[in-house]
This record gives C-alpha cells, structure tokens and sequence, in this order.
C-alpha cells in the first residue's frame, strides 16, 4: 500500500474528478443535507473513499443520534434542515463534542450573514457555498487532519 488513499484507481474511476489526496490522518464525519438526501450521502461516500469514517444523515433528529453513535469530529450541515437550521443542529452538537469542527454549507448567500452571527457569539463554523467540489472540501478536512484533536 502506498498511503495514497486511491490505490489502486484509475484516473476515470475517480468519482467527480477527485484527485489523489495523501491522507494524514482520517476523521469522523457526519454530513448532514436535509435538501438533498443524494448530497449527504453523496459525500459520505466520496469522504469514505478517501479513508474517513464518514455518514449522511437527513434530518436534525438524525443527526444528534448519529452524533452520540459516531462522536465525529467534523459535522459538515447544510443550512435548511428538518427540524432545526444547520447553526442550530451544529450548537447542540458541539455541546455534546466541543473539540467538533464545523461546516455550514449552502447555496443561499443569506446564510453567510448566519454563520457569522454565529461566528460573534464563539462558534468557529467554516462556510462553504454550495456547489462544493470534493477536492475542496477534502482540503478542509486534511487541514483539520493536520491539526486534529480526539477529544470529540
């Protein structure tokens, strides 16, 4: 094994053009798209195949459920979500696991103001607009790799 996480993968394998990324270490992730339950779960796999232990899940419920199973350390959430907005559900998150690195993703350019009212009252969210590329948001987590905690 060569540590690149697509041993064995051909270039047109790859899903949606990913690159080969050298992991520095996996993470736990829980991905939360209640828009599009194909994005979730989209990303779970992309993340999965890229050697993270990755879930999508769809609802808020769902989400602090899979939270207590998983313990990720990073919840990436979309901001419309069943039940809660994406801010909220990543509050009661992080009460739960402090040491959790957050993504709020969207395609509404309303939810920046959102994320940085959030951001005024401590909460470290990283924003992402959506459409995401894999590469980008693969980028993110090897640089929260790089400096993980496993204190979720």
């Amino acid at each position: 094994m060569s540590g690149w996480d697509f041993v064995g993968c051909g270039a047109s394998e790859r899903p949606f053009g990913v690159i080969m990324m050298r992991l520095t270490g996996s993470m736990r992730v829980l991905v939360l798209d209640a828009e599009c339950e194909t994005i979730a779960d989209g990303a779970a796999k992309i993340l999965t195949l890229h050697g993270h232990e990755a879930r999508g899940v769809y609802t808020h419920d769902a989400a602090i459920a899979a939270a207590q199973e998983l313990r990720p350390q990073v919840l990436i959430t979309s901001f419309n979500n069943r039940g809660k907005n994406g801010c909220e559900t990543a509050m009661e998150i992080i009460k739960l696991l402090p040491a959790c690195h957050v993504i709020v993703w969207s395609g509404q350019a309303a939810v920046v103001e959102e994320v940085e009212r959030c951001r005024q009252l401590g909460y470290a969210f990283d924003f992402l607009e959506k459409p995401v590329h894999p590469n980008e948001l693969l980028a993110k987590l090897q640089s929260y790799a790089e400096g993980a905690s496993d204190n979720c």
